[in-house]
C-alpha cells in the first residue's frame, strides 16, 4: 500500500491501522483531514469512511480556508498528525490549533480483523472545494462510486507503465488537493499501486523519495515543480513516467523534462468538479 524510508507497509498492517484509528475517532458527520504524512492521511481517510463519516478537503491549507470550511460544517472535527494545525506558513495564526482537533498518536493503534472493509457506492466519502479563484469556493460531493469510476480511468491511462506489477508513486502535491487525492490516495486504494508516505518539496528531497521506491516510480507533480527539477540539475533515479496537472504544461518544458529524465511526461486534465 505504501513505502518510504522505513520500508514497505503491507496491506494487513494498513487495514489494522485503519480499524485502530477508526475506533478513536469522535462521533461527528464530517472530518477535515489535515495530515501532512501521506500514509497517515490515507489511514485517516479510510478510518473516517469506515465510521460512515465524510472527509472535507479544504481548497488550501491556509487557516482562512480551514476556518471557512469549518464554518460551513460546524459539526465537524479536524484530524492531523502535527502538534499544530499544519496550516501553510504565512497565514494568520497558522500554528494555532483549530477547535476539535484530534492529533493522531506517534504510534498508530492496531486493530486486526479477518474481514475486508467495504463501502456502499452511494456513500459520500469526501467533499472537495474549488479554489475560489472565480468567486466563493464551491463544494463538490464525491461518492465512493464516483471515485471508483475516475480512478478506473486513471489506472487505465497508466496501465502501460507497469505491466501489472506494483507501480510506486511519489507525489509532490498534497493529498488534500483533488489531484493529489486521485493520484496518491485513490490509486493505492483501488489499484496495484504503492505510494510514498512523504510529500517531498525540494529537488533533493524528491530525488531521495524516488530512491526509496522498489522499482522505477511514477512522479506525480506540477509544472512549477517540474521546471524546478529540470533547472536544478538534480540527478533522479530511473522513472516510469512523470504526471503533471493543476496548471498548463508548456510543450518546451515537457520536452526538456523528457530529455533530462529519460521518461514520458503525461499531462492530466481534471478538476474538483
Amino acid at each position: 500500500v505504501a513505502f518510504g524510508a522505513q520500508g514497505p507497509v503491507p496491506l494487513a498492517t494498513f487495514l489494522a491501522h485503519v480499524r485502530g484509528v477508526a475506533a478513536m475517532l469522535p462521533d461527528a458527520p464530517y472530518a477535515l483531514n489535515l495530515c501532512e504524512d501521506r500514509y497517515r492521511f490515507l489511514v485517516a481517510f479510510c478510518a473516517v469512511a469506515l465510521r460512515g463519516q465524510t472527509t472535507l478537503l479544504p481548497p488550501s491549507r491556509t487557516r482562512g480556508a480551514i476556518d471557512d470550511v469549518r464554518a460551513r460544517h460546524p459539526d465537524s472535527y479536524c484530524v492531523g498528525d502535527r502538534g499544530d494545525c499544519g496550516c501553510e506558513a504565512g497565514a494568520p495564526a497558522s500554528g494555532a490549533m483549530p477547535p476539535h482537533y484530534l492529533r493522531l498518536p506517534e504510534v498508530l493503534p492496531l486493530a486486526f480483523a479477518d474481514d475486508m472493509p467495504t463501502l456502499a457506492a452511494d456513500a459520500v466519502v469526501a467533499i472537495g472545494f474549488t479554489s475560489g479563484s472565480t468567486g466563493v469556493p464551491t463544494a463538490n460531493a464525491k461518492t465512493w462510486g464516483s471515485f471508483h469510476a475516475s480512478t478506473a480511468q486513471n489506472l487505465a491511462a497508466l496501465a502501460d507503465l507497469h505491466d501489472g506489477a506494483t507501480l510506486p508513486v511519489v507525489a509532490t502535491v498534497p493529498p488534500q488537493h483533488m489531484y493529489g487525492m486521485e493520484m496518491s490516495v485513490l490509486l493505492p486504494l483501488l489499484g496495484n499501486v504503492a505510494v510514498h508516505d512523504a510529500r517531498p518539496f525540494f529537488p533533493e528531497d524528491i530525488a531521495a523519495a524516488l530512491r526509496d521506491a522498489p522499482a522505477p516510480a511514477l512522479l506525480v507533480t506540477t509544472p512549477v515543480h517540474l521546471r524546478t527539477l529540470v533547472e536544478s540539475g538534480v540527478a533522479l533515479p530511473p522513472l516510469a513516467a512523470i504526471a503533471t496537472a493543476t496548471a498548463p504544461l508548456p510543450q518546451a518544458l515537457a520536452a526538456q523534462a523528457e530529455a533530462r529524465f529519460g521518461c514520458e511526461v503525461r499531462e492530466l486534465f481534471g478538476s474538483t468538479e
